[in-house]
């Protein structure tokens, strides 16, 4: 199927996709989560408007010319099988193209056994994830991203949190975190890293889930529907964001310094700080280290340490700047 890319236009729509596996099984949250997309689209500048539709019917995903009308979708879905094969080809012809998906809170467990939608979500809830609605604390870790930026640095709510089978740290950038000491999370806890809400650029296109919307209550809330207009804006690309970071593919670590012998602290010591400063150079400070001294790599490495009161200060430039030496 071809969708002409990007899909969409700039008089944005938005498409709500709330089908269920079974009839009768639809997501209870559905009302309440449609009225909130549409207050939302009708709501800031007029350039970051947008018109919705919302439909269970899941031809839609085989009509590239319906579907190539749409800047972003929403799965607001329960779980199990949604799409035939050739619907879920549909969406990932969609994405392919250049579209935007949000996924909120149930639309993890839907699709269960296509791991391009595994992809596409980001993690799988665990089957023993806590069933009640608790109040936790959300740990907000990225202020720039357009879905947190404007949030408390903790978010204290109600919600069902889900645990994951997989964490998906490091696959993902991470926007928001549950913390699990406020609430309790069950056997099948994550631990202090628990990401609840996150975004990527996934197969051509741009995705966002969120594990909170799960309870009627949510979508009443001012922050959560902020929460939620952020990852709209940004999926239908009405705004910009950054969700390449904390991902862990777009990184390579590098050695500064040779290693220490065995047994011995004589090159980097113990670092416990680090900073790097506008010139490029950067500083660390631990415990340990060699007496003062410079080196000076034949890669124009420099690596200077200082000894005071049992603690080492080091730094390093980059390649092309003389030796020098900090005391």
């Amino acid at each position: 199927m071809s969708i002409a890319s990007p899909p969409g236009s700039p008089n944005a729509r938005v498409l709500i996709f709330y089908g269920s596996a079974a009839p009768g099984e639809e997501s209870p949250v559905v009302n309440a989560g449609i009225e909130a997309i549409e207050r939302i689209g009708l709501s800031g500048p007029a350039r970051e408007r947008f018109r919705v539709e919302a439909t269970d019917d899941a031809s839609v995903f085989t009509d590239a010319k319906r579907l190539g009308r749409y800047n972003a979708i929403v799965f607001l879905t329960g779980g199990g099988d949604v799409l035939d094969p050739a619907q879920e080809a549909g969406l990932e012809a969609y994405m392919e193209a250049g579209g935007g998906f949000v996924g909120i809170h149930d639309a993890a467990r839907a699709e269960p056994y296509s791991d391009w939608f595994t992809g596409l979500i980001g993690a799988r809830p665990a089957s023993s994830s806590p069933k009640t609605v608790q109040r936790a604390t959300v740990e907000v870790g990225d202020r720039q991203n357009p879905a947190t930026k404007n949030l408390p640095l903790e978010w204290k709510r109600f919600d069902q949190w889900f645990n994951w089978v997989e964490n998906p740290s490091g696959t993902v950038h991470t926007v928001a975190r549950v913390r699990e000491s406020t609430y309790q999370p069950g056997a099948s806890a994550n631990g202090w890293d628990h990401p609840i809400s996150w975004c990527r650029d996934y197969d051509g296109g741009r995705s966002f889930y969120t594990g909170m919307g799960g309870t009627v209550s949510s979508y009443d809330e001012t922050e959560f529907r902020e929460h939620l207009r952020g990852a709209l804006l940004w999926t239908a690309r009405l705004v910009q964001a950054d969700c390449k970071a904390t991902i862990a593919s777009h990184y390579k670590a590098e050695r500064l310094t040779p290693p220490n012998q065995p047994g011995q602290n004589d090159q980097i010591g113990e670092p416990h700080g680090l900073v790097t400063a506008p010139d490029g150079r950067v500083f660390y400070i631990g415990r340990g280290g060699a007496d003062a001294s410079s080196r000076w790599s034949p890669t124009g490495t420099t690596r200077t340490s200082a000894r005071a009161r049992g603690r080492s200060t080091s730094t390093t430039r980059r390649p092309g700047r003389s030796p020098w030496r900090e005391s």
